[in-house]
């Protein structure tokens, strides 16, 4: 008899053995961090498919962040009733979580200084940004887009009516960075681009939505939570509302 076979070393022990070794390589390297940022003026259908979709492609967590102070807009409703519509709008979904990094800022929120704050959270998670093809076909014209990409993953919708681009130099960073499947987001923290699919494709528009609350107080397009939400603290009266013109449409996933 063998001297391992003695020790009970047998052949099965070691196959075991490599198991183990094996699953230990292939465990990911960094933890995948969601992020899904928007005005949320009012949180929608078309706004909760996409982070629905997101999580069921990246198999995690999205962080659904409402800025604070947009950038670009000028919304009808406070920052903190937006904060409190988004976390209405994700209760019951396992797979969203509502966080307040951008709401507690206090700040104009640019995404950089957004990804920034949670690579302190999360120094060794991949943080992966959830964004919309028609912000996709801008992102070299954000502020620091270099750097984002060197914080974090791009997590691109698509949907009907966006075709990605073939030429120019959002071509040639899609050439150098696109990846097939999540598993490539785990082995770096950042600079990879990863398209999914999305059910958004409805005709949803948010300054529509707003319309149509100001004279029907209902809409089919909102979460019942969220709905109710509004119509409890009288949000979108038209009495109340600067004007619907005012504020420019929101896509369902944007830069923020």
């Amino acid at each position: 008899m063998k001297s391992s076979d003695k020790l009970g070393y047998n052949q099965s022990t070691k196959s075991m053995i490599n198991l183990v070794k094996d699953t230990e390589i292939k465990k990911p390297k960094h933890e995948l961090i969601g992020i899904y940022g928007g005005t949320f003026d009012p949180p929608h259908n078309g706004h909760l498919m996409v982070a629905l979709a997101a999580h069921d492609t990246l198999k995690t967590k999205i962080h659904v962040l409402p800025v604070y102070i947009p950038t670009s807009k000028h919304p009808s409703s406070s920052a903190k009733h937006r904060f409190n519509m988004a976390e209405q709008m994700v209760k019951g979904h396992e797979g969203l979580v509502i966080d307040d990094c951008e709401y507690m800022r206090d700040a104009p929120s640019k995404s950089i200084d957004t990804l920034r704050e949670l690579r302190k959270h999360y120094p060794n998670g991949s943080l992966c940004l959830v964004i919309g093809m028609d912000s996709l076909n801008t992102f070299t014209s954000w502020y620091e887009w270099e750097n984002i990409l060197k914080l974090a993953h791009l997590i691109v919708a698509q949907r009907p009516g966006y075709k990605v681009p073939e030429t120019g130099l959002i071509a040639d960073i899609l050439k150098e960075r696109m990846v097939k499947n999540n598993s490539e987001l785990n082995e770096t923290q950042a600079g990879k681009i990863l398209f999914f699919h999305t059910m958004a494709d409805l005709d949803i528009s948010s300054t529509a939505i707003r319309a149509e609350l100001a004279t029907k107080k209902n809409s089919s397009m909102l979460h019942p939570e969220v709905l109710d939400y509004i119509n409890k603290n009288h949000l979108y009266d038209s009495e109340d509302k600067k004007s619907t013109k005012e504020v420019d449409d929101e896509p369902y996933v944007k830069p923020f």
